[in-house]
């Protein structure tokens, strides 16, 4: 095996396969076989064996480095459909012999890659074949192959991920480890970007990520144009090298593949240059020319970095990684034969449409994960796990926690599934067996598993007892087995308040979660009703809200709870509120307190005395329907539907989305509410007046990795009854499929929107995709975690037609109306006063001496300098919206900042490092040329013209017998992540931190560019930051483009200071501010 050798090869190399092998024999056969013909090509390898080594000569003449074997269909399950399931063995000894012999006749190294096809059933849609048939399938082809002496095996056009699942195991089985396998995995996905299966690449990978292969991607079904857009997702998320190979197009009506050779090559070259590929090769339809081609191409380009990801996700036909939710992860409980009478019912009486709709209706509501149970002592676990898991998995995509204490269980589910299920759970209760076949399945099946703290001597109540399980389970799990970390979830246990002996166990349990998470950096995960058994129906809710928000501020990543009852606890009664945290501190007597029939319930909507706009906003914001049908015709009996819009409903959306910001709702609960304001938006419709006249298209959707639509719906409907055709992608929308509709509809308008933190990076992304389609169509952007602040300094930088609103009805003004940045037309205004000056010569009178060109590096620079010259106004404006006409609030907040300035500078909250150079120039009519200090150049600096001018107008010409001088600063803050996780809870106090960080790297490049003015000779006696010689741009503005970034990264040497910068040239950290400096006293901004 040359496993170790190929893998080294990719590092440097973007490695070249073969093409076509089917469509290559159809068109070079001239002799018309008898019995071939009706069996599939593999035969050729005993009746033809020439035209197959003609295939795999052309190839290697063409440039490939890879060629496959043709053994493709050479597997038990396709022969048995001709009878010739015996020939297994044969076939593919032969097909490795004739790739051997091309080879050798080549006189070249060739790699041997044997083709594995997909087989033609599929688990997944069912079949006659059980998991294990299709795995012995793969494990007798795939030995015949390696002991015929193959390279690495391709499984190639993978359409099920149930069956390349168990080829997997197959080939783990062979070699006898799950590490460092000969395989490639190749997925077939079709234009929309979903397998057959109905996964789609992300949950695809996720399925299968723990095999140690050596490359995963696509190929067939499409050709390179429809493959684009899940190869661009694969490679955000793959620590793999990727395979992509494509068709020469989609088939014609007459089946043949019209693209030709350049054409195809070019958009493999394209993938290579953005850095997406790994290997590269072509499938249907691909010939010598396309190979040839393509090799070409692909000369000198460097493959794919491979970066080590660990982003965690749970899948099953979709992935949902963690930084994609608002944590926690949410499993719906109520499909639990034990726990809930309902579903136990429905088993029993085998009403499987109704157990489908049950987990429909948990999806509906927000739930991240299913966990399902069918132990019951009086029923056959394992038989109903074979009978209903499959069905409720055909009709849902969400991720699988089984809930079961048989082992054997888990492997079944595994296997019906191929998804990446968590194992719900296993203890040291009788000791290691049980958890020695978890890591099993966990290397087998790449299965996640939930250890519950208990061992031999029983449950564990105290902290002590949860922590020391849990230094056992780590020791086991992880030093012993060789578990990885995100494979594991451990549940510290809570047990029922008002039963148990110990008084402190939900206060354990609580300190449990942050103990486990700094000490093993394992996840953790509760069963949150646990907490309540016992109590009364009311109560627990009650119960169960406040211990899940104690819970989630504590790290909690896992709640299983009723998600279809979940009460928010913003909304709760304070007193309430605050006896069930004296019940869950082991005060018992609390109980007593805690009848709540004698307190006043605190959602109010079904109380006759308040007004109807109360009553509704009380319905939004409590996500209760009961009674609105009423409320609405009383208000629409008095006001106008736009009125109700404008007064009801939007201020009660605004109050969701500061209660989501703290962290008061949880996602569920904002679904839950949309829900309602779907119903009563529905309600107000028909009221809305239309425009009787087409304002043009409106396009929005909410982003990838959002489901919340309790914005956009709102949008939409005030932007339809205003004129606009409406086009509406939907949530968790991607963003090439943003882009693909934008081309497609060409709206005039554009929105975004998004309630998660993480949607303003997908906003980011999209604007950059839209911008990189030269689209430049007015886009509005808005959500909770959206500020104007954001889209200033991400958005519109690069694109400048981003506008944020703040609600809908901005949206709409902003839609309608011209738009006028008073900033922009300022400089506008200044910029024409100039034009009558354009021809005169801009280029400085004189150039300073300059003491020296050496670069300045400071590392943990003086912040006491630092808040000397800070600018507060900016401070006070940008990041707390005060204005110099709120002089009492300016005064509070400038009181807490002083009072946490101390704080700042002596415990090491914030460190700030920058670097500094000057060099020599020359501009031409492309740019700036930058030379060092000898004159040997360096690169060139290109800049925008606005109005006629440009930046080089302002930089002596570089035909000058003297070089100009220029310099640039990069300036960072870098925030001490560890001090910062000990105030968490402090959001004000972290908020002001990272306001002040960014301020001071502003106010670092203000210090350091007085450093250059000093060692040019220009400078003023002490630092001003208003009058002074010369002028400073930084990147993002119109004259000087956000790319310039990495121009000045580079120049400086942005490492030096453990800056780093994005693809997209943002630096990392986001608290970073490069810049270009001028002597020249002429120079204004333009």
């Amino acid at each position: 095996m040359r496993t170790k050798e190929l893998k080294e090869l990719l590092k440097n190399k973007i490695m070249i396969f073969d093409g076509a092998m089917g469509t290559e024999i159809t068109r070079i056969s001239k002799t018309k076989r008898e019995r071939s013909d009706e069996l599939p090509n593999d035969f050729l390898n005993i009746k033809d064996p020439e035209i197959i080594e003609q295939i795999h000569l052309s190839y290697i003449d063409a440039g490939a480095d890879v060629i496959e074997t043709n053994t493709f269909n050479s597997n038990s399950i396709v022969l048995s459909e001709y009878s010739q399931s015996h020939m297994v063995s044969e076939l593919n000894r032969k097909g490795v012999e004739i790739a051997k012999k091309a080879v050798m006749k080549s006189g070249k190294d060739i790699f041997i890659a044997a083709s594995v096809g997909p087989l033609n059933i599929s688990l997944s849609l069912g079949s006659k074949y059980s998991f294990d048939d299709v795995k012995n399938a793969y494990r007798e082809q795939s030995k015949s192959l390696l002991d015929a002496g193959v390279d690495l095996l391709l499984f190639e056009t993978a359409h099920d991920i149930i069956n390349l699942k168990a080829g997997m195991i197959a080939i783990s089985e062979i070699m006898g480890r799950y590490a460092d396998l000969p395989v490639i995995a190749s997925i077939t996905v079709d234009k929309n970007g979903f397998m057959l299966s109905g996964h789609n690449i992300e949950s695809a990978y996720v399925d299968i990520m723990h095999f140690d292969l050596i490359a995963i991607g696509m190929n067939c079904s499409t050709g390179p144009i429809e493959m684009e857009s899940s190869l661009i997702r694969l490679s955000e998320i793959s620590d793999k090298p990727l395979f992509v190979m494509p068709n020469a197009g989609l088939p014609d009506e007459n089946g043949n593949y019209p693209m030709s050779a350049d054409t195809f090559a070019d958009a493999i070259k394209r993938y290579a240059s953005l850095g997406y590929i790994n290997i590269a090769g072509g499938c249907c339809g691909t010939s010598y020319a396309h190979i040839k081609k393509t090799t070409e191409r692909l000369k000198g380009i460097k493959p794919r970095e491979i970066k080590k990801t660990n982003r965690f996700a749970v899948a099953h036909k979709i992935a949902i990684f963690e930084d994609d939710i608002e944590k926690p992860f949410l499993a719906a409980e109520r499909m639990n034969s034990l726990g809930s009478k309902k579903f136990r019912k429905l088993v029993n009486e085998n009403k499987i449409d109704e157990i489908k709709e049950l987990a429909r209706m948990q999806v509906e509501k927000g739930a991240h994960i299913l966990d399902i149970s069918f132990l019951n002592p009086e029923r056959d676990e394992i038989k109903d796990l074979q009978y209903f898991l499959p069905e409720i998995l055909k009709n849902i995509k969400t991720p699988v926690m089984i809930d079961s204490t048989n082992i054997s269980a888990h492997e079944t589910a595994a296997k019906i599934s191929g998804a990446k299920l968590i194992i719900n759970s296993v203890n040291f209760e009788n000791g290691y067996n049980i958890p020695l076949k978890a890591v099993e399945l966990n290397k087998k099946y790449g299965s996640l598993i939930t250890v519950g703290l208990i061992d031999e001597s029983g449950l564990s109540y105290t902290l002590d007892k949860k922590m020391s399980v849990a230094e056992k389970a780590f020791e086991f799990f992880v030093i012993k087995n060789g578990v990885d970390k995100n494979s594991l979830i451990f549940d510290p246990l809570v047990f029922p308040v008002a039963t148990s002996d110990y008084r402190l166990s939900a206060t354990d349990t609580i300190s449990a979660l942050k103990e486990i998470k700094e000490k093993y950096g394992i996840r953790t995960i509760l069963g949150i009703s646990n907490v309540s058994f016992g109590l009364d129906t009311e109560l627990r809710k009650y119960v169960n809200s406040v211990f899940l928000h104690l819970a989630i501020k504590n790290n909690l990543d896992f709640a299983i709870v009723n998600i279809m009852e979940l009460f928010p606890y913003a909304l709760m009664d304070l007193s309430i509120r605050e006896s069930i945290e004296n019940l869950l501190n082991g005060n018992i007597t609390e109980l007593t307190n805690l009848s709540l029939n004698n307190k006043k319930r605190v959602d109010g909507t079904n109380d006759k005395e308040i007004s109807s706009d109360d009553f509704i906003k009380r319905a939004i914001i409590y996500a209760r329907s009961d009674g609105i049908d009423e409320r609405i015709k009383d208000l629409l009996a008095k006001r106008t539907a736009l009125d109700i819009i404008n007064s009801i409903i939007m201020p009660a959306l605004k109050d969701l989305g500061i209660m989501f910001s703290k962290g008061e709702l949880i996602v569920t609960e904002v679904i839950s509410s949309a829900g309602v304001t779907s119903k009563i938006m529905n309600m107000l419709k028909p009221y809305l007046s239309k425009e009787n006249f087409n304002r043009g298209k409106f396009l929005i959707a909410t982003v990838k990795g959002d489901v919340h639509d309790i914005g956009k719906n709102l949008v939409s409907m005030i932007f339809e009854s205003n004129g606009f055709e409406v086009i509406d992608l939907g949530t968790r929308v991607e963003t090439d499929v943003i882009i693909e509709n934008v081309l497609k509809y060409n709206p005039d308008v554009i929105g975004l929107s998004g309630l998660l933190s993480r949607s303003c990076g997908y906003m980011v992304d999209v604007a950059k995709k839209l911008s990189e389609q030269n689209i430049n169509k007015k886009l509005i952007l808005g959500g909770a975690a959206l500020s104007k602040a954001f889209v200033e300094k991400n958005i519109k930088t690069f694109y400048s037609e981003a506008y944020y609103a703040k609600d809908a009805m901005d949206g709409l003004n902003i839609a309608i109306n011209n738009i006028s940045d008073p900033d922009k037309s300022e400089d506008i205004i200044n910029i024409t006063e100039k034009t009558n000056y354009q021809k005169k010569d801009f280029t400085p009178d004189d150039i300073p001496q300059v003491n020296s060109f050496d670069k300045k590096i400071f590392k943990n620079f003086s912040t006491d300098m630092l808040f000397e010259n800070l600018d507060y106004d900016m401070l006070f404006l940008r990041f707390f919206n005060l204005k110099k006409s709120q002089p009492d609030k300016i005064k509070d907040m400038n009181k807490r900042i002083m009072d946490m300035k101390d704080e700042i500078k002596n415990d090491g909250y914030v460190e700030a490092r920058g670097i500094y150079q000057i060099f020599k120039a020359g501009a031409d009519e492309s740019g700036i040329n930058i030379y060092d200090e000898k004159e040997i150049f360096l690169k060139q600096i290109h800049l925008t013209s606005r109005h006629g001018i440009s930046i080089n107008d302002f930089v002596m010409k570089d035909n000058n017998l003297r070089k100009d001088i220029i310099a640039f600063t990069l300036c960072s803050t870098f925030i001490n992540q560890e001090k910062i996780k000990k105030i968490l809870d402090d959001k004000e106090k972290v908020y002001i931190i990272k306001s002040i960080s960014i301020m001071l790297a502003e106010a670092m490049t203000d210090v350091l560019h007085y450093f250059i003015r000093r060692d040019m000779n220009i400078a003023e006696k002490e630092l001003d930051r208003k009058k002074f010689r010369g002028i400073r741009y930084s990147p993002g503005y119109p004259a000087i483009d956000i790319s310039v970034n990495k121009d000045i990264f580079e120049l400086l040497g942005g490492n030096d200071i453990g800056t780093d910068i994005t693809e997209s040239f943002m630096f990392e950290p986001e608290s970073s501010v490069a810049s270009l400096v001028l002597h020249n006293p002429k120079a204004f901004h333009i």
